[in-house]
């Protein structure tokens, strides 16, 4: 798989050509395939939170009803996205990048996904990831930044720093922020 995602006892695989595998992996050494699911193939990136699943197509965003493990259902898309390569969820939002584009999109009605506010950045987003109501964004050259999304609609620019090389992915822990600098390796902040 490209992709991957667990939560509890339950693992989902996402490959870019063959769709998601569901998988139970709380029985230890084996992984017990429980499902596969495909939407117009192309997944780039999902994330799952039970009872939904919210992945990005070649086309959009499709949201998948995953209370039946065994029978994912797709209950909703938003087509209106072209490229999107990364997404996170905070709450009923999602967030959707797609080159220099920031898109936040509600999620509060399942069967209507709708886009709330839309950000032009000046570097394209390489990855992503939220944290204590804030989104940090690795943009390349263009550094880390960071938005307060609070209120969803009106995104807040807090803060933009830049490690010595190209920010190319960003993961959070506690108070780190882990920034991947392709072959140049990767650096480790702390964020008060």
């Amino acid at each position: 798989g490209d992709k991957m995602t667990r939560e509890g006892s339950t693992l989902y695989v996402a490959d870019r050509f063959r769709g998601i595998d569901i998988f139970d992996v709380g029985r230890g050494g084996g992984k017990d395939l429980i499902a596969s699911f495909s939407e117009k193939w192309g997944i780039r990136d999902f994330t799952a939170e039970y009872p939904n699943l919210y992945a990005l197509n070649d086309f959009g965003v499709v949201t998948v009803d995953i209370s039946q493990q065994d029978f994912p259902l797709s209950i909703a898309t938003n087509y209106q996205i072209a490229d999107a390569t990364h997404l996170v969820k905070s709450g009923e939002y999602l967030f959707v990048s797609a080159g220099k584009q920031l898109q936040v999109i509600s999620v509060r009605n399942i069967d209507e996904p709708t886009l709330v506010a839309q950000i032009r950045l000046a570097n394209e987003v390489q990855g992503m990831a939220i944290k204590d109501q804030r989104l940090f964004m690795a943009l390349g050259k263009g550094g880390v930044k960071i938005f307060d999304i609070s209120v969803p609609n009106r995104l807040l620019d807090i803060n933009t720093f830049y490690p010595p090389h190209a920010a190319f992915d960003i993961d959070l822990e506690n108070s780190y922020i882990y920034v991947a600098m392709g072959r140049e390796g990767w650096m480790i902040y702390e964020y008060r």
